[in-house]
Order: C-alpha cells, then structure tokens, then sequence
C-alpha cells in the first residue's frame, strides 16, 4: 500500500462467516486435518468447507472436490497445498471473491503481484 488507500477491512479475517481448508485431511493431527479439528473443537459458528478433490467427507464434513465446487464464497480460505497447487488455489479463491488466504506450503511458489 502506498499510504493513501483506505485500510483493508480485517473484520472478515478476524471474524469469517465461511472458511474453505483447501487440502483438507480427515487426520485433524496433519497440517490440512488441524484447523478442521481446531474450528470444530472450539465451536467456530460459520461454515466450514473441506476441500478434498478425493474424499467426499472430511472430519464429519461435506468436502468439495474444487474450490469451484463451493457453495459460497469463503471470507478466509487456510490453503495446505504443496506450491504450485497453492498458487492456483490462490486464484481460483480470488476469482471466488475471497479476501483472505493462509498458506501452509512447501515447495516451488510464486508471489503475485498486482498492479
């Protein structure tokens, strides 16, 4: 930011209605299964959205395929994706309109910049 835009409004970060986990695990102890299993232990209102190209409930949830295939756009999306996958997860999110992304990643990834 150059110091003259308005100040992003954090309240859909601090509290989201709907939070996709983009690699998803049924396993709440690996790295796509932890926020599931945190959300649900601390009783996270919103909805939560699995997405699992390979399984169709994660955790006791319905899981979606896509990001694509979500039935609304998520306010955060926690994305635990090796790189290149992370990347494309990233934009199909923004496209989805959604304003907030964590990545848990390792491998090749590419910033984006946006002019």
């Amino acid at each position: 930011m150059s110091g003259t835009e308005p100040a992003a409004d954090l309240a859909a970060l601090v509290r989201p209605g709907a939070v996709a986990i983009v690699g998803a695990s049924a396993d709440p102890t690996r790295i796509g299964g932890r926020p599931i299993a945190c959300m649900l232990r601390a009783g996270f209102r919103g909805a939560i959205l699995p997405v699992n190209p390979n399984r169709a409930e994660v955790q006791g949830l319905a899981s979606y395929p896509s990001v694509a295939d979500l039935p609304q756009a998520p306010d955060v999306a926690v994305i635990a994706v090796p790189g290149a996958a992370a990347l494309q997860a990233v934009e199909e999110l923004g496209a989805r309109g959604t304003r907030f992304a964590i990545l848990f990643t390792a491998g090749a990834f590419v910033a984006l910049r946006r002019e």
